[in-house]
């Protein structure tokens, strides 16, 4: 595991995935994730999506663009 430390507005890259500090309030701290579509993001406390879940929720989000494009969104 790699562990490293970082001020607020800082982040760091893993791979086409930039995950940035934006703030800290106490015991919390938020974090910015900003990834391709493709990448899956979780939580640990929700379980792990199957490899179909990931298709369809890829499969509807690229649906949706498409609409939204097609309708001036």
């Amino acid at each position: 595991m790699l562990v490293i430390s970082r001020h607020v507005n800082e982040g760091i890259w893993i791979g086409e995935t930039h995950i940035k500090l934006l703030s800290i309030k106490g015991r919390t701290i938020r974090l910015g994730i900003e990834a391709p579509l493709t990448t899956i993001v979780s939580r640990d406390e929700l379980s792990p999506l199957t490899i179909d879940e990931v298709q369809d929720l890829t499969t509807s989000l690229m649906k949706g663009k498409t609409d939204a494009e097609h309708k001036g969104g």
